[in-house]
């Protein structure tokens, strides 16, 4: 059986602050509008004395919609993802990194995203 990946890319430009936007970000959950994600834990924070970026693990738990046979293999209703984040202040760049811990057995998803500030318009 061959291993099937998907990759693709997207950009956006947000025309606020940098600030703005990551603030964004840290306000997203709870969301009407993301009625699925039940709780998000931040298990663990620190400041990197190397890099000085704000460095921090979440787990998120959503409830799942996986059709009946995937629940039947042991999936449960409600899944749970890890994600880190870093928040560099000077380069004004926040990454994060996140990826599916139920069911990654049989299906592994990682997402990575990054804002930072425009080049051309350091308003953006």
């Amino acid at each position: 059986m061959g291993v099937m990946v998907k990759l693709f890319s997207n950009e956006h430009t947000y025309r606020h602050p940098w600030r703005r936007v990551t603030s964004a970000f840290w306000l997203k959950y709870p969301n009407p509008m993301y009625p699925h994600v039940i709780e998000v834990d931040v298990f663990n924070r620190y400041v990197d004395q190397v890099t000085g970026e704000l460095v921090s693990h979440r787990i998120l738990s959503c409830e799942s919609s996986l059709p009946g046979f995937m629940t039947a293999v042991g999936i449960p209703n409600v899944i749970y993802a890890a994600e880190e984040s870093r928040v560099d202040p000077v380069s004004n760049k926040m990454t994060l990194k996140s990826r599916n811990l139920s069911g990654s057995n049989l299906l592994v998803v990682e997402e990575c995203c990054m804002y930072q500030q425009h080049p051309q318009d350091p308003s953006w």
